[in-house]
This record gives structure tokens, C-alpha cells and sequence, in this order.
């Protein structure tokens, strides 16, 4: 059945309650969307919700619905249903398996599905406001008073508190908030190595069964460094060795321990190379880049320093930027040119799509010049060789409004001149053609120059 909803796109890329996926990498995504939405400073909401003991609240009308919504045959969901609503269950612990079993009938069914079967809230809300051009997130007092509630079968509906985007909450195992603050995950990450500490200090458990769980139970929990310290006593160490012998290996008389940061950098490069450019929730939402330059990939594009609005497909923040805001920005960016309004080193060819609107191509042998005005409409403009051409300045004229399709191999950055009617070609750069052999992060490391860095 699942196999049937991964082959027809039922199962969107952002359920991580999935094959193939990782709790890590829905922490991850939350972690991103709350860094977007404070980069973009857009209106957003998150629901923290806590399903426990979810799969044993099923209920089967519901279920069965979802089941024929995955295009399941009815004869398949009421088989699969009637034998969790009538099957006997017999536990099984470290004691061995009960003889007596539990179960329900076909007059007092058992409903749920089953815990680990393949088939089967308080909310944070964030705002801005704007003090002199410079965005802050509103306070729980600041925002609108809404009131959500969740029907109950008995009683009053219960209400969903609204959270201050401060307030942390654990989701699958990381202490995260809105704000972007981690303080809280730090601290309890300290109290649960402060409490194994104190067990074992507490424990005469010999020195090498210490150093086994130091192994298996401390350092998954990745604890901060400054912990190290403190369970050198209790691992029969002495306790004033410097930080150099904890972390230096064993083959030069160190203790090994672990670096937390090292460990962690690890972890982050591991993870941009298994989702960089991968089709996943977490790999769209680690990509985004802009340009600024030419075809030429030296000089600076004039609509940069300008205050008119974009036509880029992406989505960018929300700013109110003052006067000083904008000279700032043009002195930044000039800053990157000087002296001459160019780069110091040219830019290489595409390597994405690029954001902005890509009206203007040139042909092969530049004798052509093609404005796109739609998916089957364009203007086409010839060479005009009555005035002096050269490598750097190409001069079209004679617009003609054209249907079809024209060859986009090749992109152009134009001037226009007298309104539509004459344009001058700046420079050309051949277009972004997706690689048919999709590189992996090691191989676009080692091809960027610089390779000893």
C-alpha cells in the first residue's frame, strides 16, 4: 500500500514519518524554517505538537478514509482493520512472554494501529514590527490575541496557548525556539551530563566500566567540553590535567576524549554531502544564492544600485529600508568594484538557473539578437553593421515581432537606446545547462580552484 503512495506522489516530501527518512532532518527543517522566516522577516506560525500514544488513538472510520484516499482496495483496509480490531496480544519483556494475551471481538473491537506499523498542540506564532527601518519580533503581549480551540468529546473545548517565540520546545530530542536561541538546549544538555556525572560518582563501579559508559552514555549526548572536567574524579584521573592531555590521543599519552565541536562540524559536513542538491525537504532548504553581475561576470548590473522593483522568482525578505539604509547598500556593493566598477576576477560559467527574468539571447555567430516576450512569442532583432561593431559593443536594430521558438543557448546583457528600437549588447555568456552526471560535495570541492585550501 505504501509502496502505491511513494509511486503516485501521495506522500509529500515534508512528512518525515516516512521510508528513508530521519528525526534529525525534521529538527533540521524546523530549525530552517525558523532561520528563513527571521531572514525574510515574514508572518509565521508553528503548531508544536505532541502525538502520544498516537497510534493506539486511531480510529478506524477515520483510518479507513485515509486508507481509500491512498487509492487502496476496500477489501484490503476492511482485512488489514478486522484483524487489528480482533487480534489477541501477549507482551514480551526481559522475563520472558505472558501466557495470558488481550485483545478485542468483533462487538468490542480494539481500535489503533499498531505501534511501528508502516501504514499509519501548543502553537508558536511570530510577527515584526519595524523601529527605524530595522525589523524586531513582536513579544507575546504584541501580537493579536486569537483564540484556537480543539473540540473535545466531553466537556468544554480545550484551549491551545499561544507561546512567545522565546519559549523553547523539545522536538525529538532538541530544545529549539522560533527566536533562533539554543541556551535552553545547551542547558539541558549540561543537566542530563550533570545527573550521569553524579550517578557515577556516586556508583564504586570499577574505572573501566566508568570509561565504557563515559563511551556509550556521556558522549552521544554531546555534552559541552567544560563536563569533561568534572568526570575525570570519578574515572580515577586526576582532575588538573590540563585540556591539551584530555583531548590528545592515546598514542601520545592523552586521554582521547572527545572535541564536542570537532564532533559537530563532522556531523554538518556529513549532512551537506548527503542532501546538498538532493530532491528533499532538507536539501531545497539549504540552497540559495543571487547574482549581481553581467554576462560578462565582471561587471556590475546598473539596476543593482537603483531602487526599482525585482522580477526574481524567489522569495525575499520584507524590508522597509530608509535613505541611509540604501546609501549603505550602494557602498557596500561598490566597495566590491572599485576602482573600476568591475570585479578583480571574472566569475565562471552558470552553475544554476538564474533567479531573475532571462529575456534576451543571442544567436551562434551574433548576427541575431531575440527578446523573449513569452513561452511562443518573441522579438527579433538583426545586426546592424552601418555602425562600428566591435567585440565588446554589438549594435541590433529592425525589431520584428516574431512566433515560435529561437535558440537560447546563449545569453545576452543589453543597453537599450532610443526606446525598443536600437540596442547594444554589453556582453554574452553561454546559458546554464544542467550536468547530465549530477556532482556529489566532494567533487565540487575539488573542482573549485584553490584545492590546497
Amino acid at each position: 500500500m505504501m509502496d502505491q503512495a511513494y509511486d503516485n506522489g501521495l506522500v509529500p516530501v515534508e512528512q518525515f514519518a516516512r521510508r528513508g527518512a530521519q528525526a534529525s532532518h525534521g529538527v533540521l527543517c524546523k530549525v530552517l524554517f525558523c532561520d528563513m522566516m527571521r531572514a525574510l522577516h515574514e508572518m509565521a506560525g508553528i503548531p508544536s505538537v505532541d502525538l502520544g500514544n498516537c497510534y493506539d488513538a486511531v480510529a478506524h472510520p477515520i483510518a479507513s478514509i485515509a486508507l481509500q484516499a491512498f487509492q487502496v482496495p476496500l477489501t484490503t483496509i476492511v482485512l488489514s482493520l478486522s484483524v487489528l480490531q480482533t487480534m489477541t496480544f501477549f507482551l514480551r519483556t526481559g522475563y520472558g512472554v505472558s501466557t495470558c494475551g488481550y485483545g478485542g471481538t468483533r462487538y468490542d473491537p480494539t481500535f489503533g494501529l499498531g505501534q511501528g506499523n508502516g501504514m499509519a498542540p501548543s502553537e508558536f506564532s511570530a510577527g515584526w514590527k519595524w523601529i527605524n527601518g530595522v525589523p524586531q519580533l513582536r513579544t507575546l503581549q504584541q501580537l493579536p490575541k486569537y483564540s484556537l480551540t480543539i473540540p473535545q468529546k466531553i466537556g468544554s473545548p480545550a484551549a491551545i496557548p499561544l507561546r512567545d517565540v522565546g519559549d523553547a520546545e523539545e522536538t525529538l530530542g532538541v530544545w529549539s525556539c522560533p527566536k533562533g536561541d539554543f541556551g535552553v538546549h545547551i542547558e539541558k544538555k549540561m543537566e542530563k551530563g550533570h545527573l550521569w556525572v553524579e550517578r557515577l560518582r556516586h556508583n564504586k563501579c570499577p574505572a573501566a566500566d566508568g570509561w565504557l559508559g563515559f563511551r556509550y552514555s556521556l558522549i552521544p549526548i554531546k555534552s559541552p567540553t567544560r563536563l569533561y572536567r568534572d568526570v575525570l574524579s570519578p574515572l580515577r584521573v586526576n582532575g588538573n590535567i590540563t585540556k591539551f592531555y584530555r583531548m590528545a590521543p592515546k598514542r601520545v599519552m592523552g586521554l582521547g576524549m572527545p572535541n564536542p565541536g570537532i564532533k559537530m562540524l563532522a556531523y554538518k559536513l556529513h549532512l551537506l554531502q548527503t542532501e546538498w542538491t538532493q530532491p528533499t525537504s532538507a536539501g531545497q532548504m539549504l540552497q540559495h544564492l543571487a547574482d549581481i553581475v553581467l554576462c560578462d561576470g565582471r561587471t556590475l548590473d546598473p539596476w543593482v544600485l537603483t531602487t526599482e522593483g525585482s522580477d526574481s522568482t524567489r522569495v525575499f525578505s520584507v524590508e522597509k529600508p530608509t535613505r541611509s539604509d540604501f546609501a549603505t547598500f550602494r557602498r557596500a556593493v561598490t566597495y566590491l568594484t572599485l576602482p573600476t566598477d568591475r570585479l578583480q576576477s571574472p566569475l565562471g560559467a552558470y552553475v544554476n538557473k538564474l533567479h531573475r527574468r532571462d529575456d534576451w539571447f543571442i544567436s551562434e555567430d551574433q548576427n541575431l539578437l531575440f527578446r523573449s516576450m513569452s513561452d511562443s512569442s518573441y522579438i527579433q532583432y538583426t545586426r546592424n553593421d552601418s555602425v562600428r561593431n566591435t567585440r565588446f559593443a554589438l549594435s541590433f536594430s529592425n525589431p520584428t515581432a516574431m512566433s515560435g521558438q529561437f535558440p537560447r543557448s546563449t545569453r545576452a546583457s543589453v543597453q537599450l537606446l532610443h526606446g525598443d528600437s536600437d540596442v547594444r549588447v554589453h556582453s554574452v555568456a553561454r546559458s546554464f545547462c544542467p550536468p547530465t552526471h549530477r556532482l556529489s560535495f566532494l567533487e565540487r570541492i575539488r573542482a573549485q580552484p584553490k584545492r590546497h585550501l
